[in-house]
């Protein structure tokens, strides 16, 4: 037969033992959590943080952290500066120091390259012309064309004078140059580039 079920004034309350550990109750401190088994400081910054780069293992920054980007490459090559030599052959090139007469006195222009070039053929022009810029700035302080009747003066050893027409008037001009050698070399170029015009 079916066993009676007893009623329920009937069922002892069940009360929790003394060694056992209270129940869960909504409201009360919980006794785990689902954190990490590592303490978390308590002050500080949390341990990472989204967006944060990671440390290395031994507690010092990553090597890439703070580290500058990498720059673009320019879209546009730069372009060689044009100095209004190009077409021409340079037949002579010294060092040399610069002076114009100034009244009954010499004055230096400066230190730099002096260049005979000689245009090209290609564009149907011809001419020789005697060109120096300053070292550093590259600024030109001597730029004439030569002529048929152009004379240089090497009575001076190392020094080269010659006269050159600028706005209309006689200029005189004079080069210190290093060494007879290119003293020599300099009237050499000239005196054959001359020479090929008379004929």
């Amino acid at each position: 037969a079916k066993a009676e079920e007893p009623a329920k004034d009937d069922v002892p309350a069940v009360e929790p033992a003394n060694d056992s550990k209270p129940v869960f109750q909504f409201g009360s401190k919980p006794l785990f959590s689902f954190a990490s088994s590592a303490a978390v400081p308590a002050t500080g910054a949390p341990n990472f943080a989204f967006g944060a780069a990671a440390a290395a293992s031994d507690g010092k920054p990553s090597s890439t952290e703070g580290a500058p980007a990498k720059p673009t490459e320019p879209i546009i090559p730069e372009q060689p500066a044009l100095t209004g030599e190009e077409g021409e052959e340079a037949r002579v090139k010294i060092r040399a120091k610069l002076f114009i007469l100034d009244g009954s006195q010499w004055k230096e222009r400066g230190v730099g390259m002096l260049k005979m070039n000689i245009r090209s053929e290609e564009d149907g022009k011809k001419g020789a012309r005697l060109i120096m810029r300053l070292d550093g700035s590259q600024r030109v302080v001597l730029n004439f064309f030569l002529w048929s009747d152009f004379k240089l003066d090497n009575s001076a050893e190392k020094m080269t004078r010659f006269v050159t027409i600028e706005d209309g008037k006689p200029s005189s001009y004079l080069v210190k140059l290093k060494s007879k050698e290119d003293q020599a070399a300099l009237a050499d170029a000239v005196d054959k580039w001359l020479a090929s015009t008379s004929k």
